[in-house]
């Protein structure tokens, strides 16, 4: 699963965000920066399938090299759909 250096640090800071908000509780300064860090993935989660849908448009050969870049826009949209389902069940507390 191959994923850049750098969007695992960017990974590592919102899993920091979101458990100092955990354990702050509502109504604080980290629980209220959730609102900011929920589009900020949003966006990222809306860029990921636009590059995704433009690496299959045409649907490349199987084995082409264009696939291994999906994959790791795949791994990396997976990452973000844990993040925005952490912030989702932090938001309905």
């Amino acid at each position: 699963r191959p994923v850049a250096c750098a969007f695992l640090q960017e990974v590592l800071e919102w899993n920091e965000a979101i458990e100092e908000a955990r354990a702050a509780g509502p109504g604080s300064p980290a629980h209220a920066a959730l609102a900011a860090l929920t589009e900020v993935l949003r966006g990222a989660r809306a860029q990921g399938m636009q590059r995704i849908a433009r690496a299959l448009t045409p649907l490349p050969a199987p084995g082409a090299p264009a696939l291994r870049g999906v994959r790791q826009e795949l791994n990396a949209l997976r990452y973000l759909e844990r993040a925005l389902r952490e912030l989702g069940e932090l938001a309905v507390r």
